[in-house]
This record gives C-alpha cells, sequence and structure tokens, in this order.
C-alpha cells in the first residue's frame, strides 16, 4: 500500500513539472508589395451559435517583404494571434484596402483559409492577390 501511496505522488509530482517540451512556431509572411496590418477577432458563442458581439485580439503589422513569427507553447490554443477561437480576420492594406475572412467552419476549421490556423507548415503567407481581391475602405478600414 505504501509503495502504491508514493507511486501515486510521484507521478502526481511529475506531471505537474514543465517537460520542457519545444513550441511551436507560427509564421504569418508578407509577400504583397504593401504594409498590412492583421487584426484578430474571436466572435461571441453561446453553445456554438455565434452571438452578437466579439473579442479583438492585439494588431499584427507587416511591412512589406517582411514576417512575424510566433512561437507559442504546447499548452497554448493559440496560433498567429493573442487570443484563441479567432474566425474573423481583417487584413488592412497600406490604410486603403481591406481584405476580410471569416471562418463559419467552427471549430474544426478545416474548410477555411490557412490565416487562421497556418497550413501544414503553420504558415499563412499574404500575397499580391490578397491586395488585389480587397475592397477600397478609403482610411476607414477598422
Amino acid at each position: 500500500m505504501k509503495k502504491l501511496i508514493y507511486l501515486s505522488i510521484i507521478i502526481l509530482v511529475n506531471a505537474c513539472v514543465d517537460q520542457d517540451t519545444p513550441g511551436t512556431t507560427f509564421i504569418l509572411q508578407n509577400d504583397s508589395s504593401h504594409d498590412v496590418r492583421i487584426i484578430p477577432y474571436s466572435r461571441n458563442r453561446v453553445n456554438g451559435e455565434i452571438t452578437d458581439g466579439s473579442t479583438k485580439g492585439d494588431v499584427i503589422s507587416i511591412i512589406k517583404g517582411d514576417r512575424k513569427t510566433i512561437v507559442r507553447e504546447h499548452r497554448e490554443n493559440k496560433t498567429f494571434y493573442s487570443i484563441e477561437n479567432v474566425d474573423a480576420v481583417r487584413v488592412i492594406f497600406d490604410e486603403s484596402k481591406v481584405l476580410i475572412f471569416i471562418c463559419n467552419d467552427w471549430p474544426s476549421m478545416t474548410n477555411c483559409s490557412t490565416i487562421f490556423l497556418g497550413d501544414s507548415d503553420n504558415k499563412h503567407v499574404i500575397t499580391e492577390q490578397d491586395y488585389e481581391s480587397a475592397q477600397d475602405c478609403n482610411g476607414n478600414c477598422n
């Protein structure tokens, strides 16, 4: 019985210790010829159904031709963004055009743009084609 108690304590203590596992690296790359701001949102849900309002994450700014690398610990439930469950993203090009990505395939997100979870290499690339697909917003892009 004592051995069982000691073994239980050892397993419990070991489970609480950080195993020093490496994190996952996510990359947002801007291959367009425009500076971008990326604004993530998590739309509010009740029992999986979208309700009014959303939570806005930290804005990510990337100059043209550059990229942002984000490292997340495995226990974090986040990707590129500072908040969890991002299902809407605004990409603003030079404060003049905006491209909105929305993922309604929640929570699996399997049929959504890689801007939400990344591709198989945990990467998303913003392209010139994204810029061409964006809508004019005349400086009122938020």
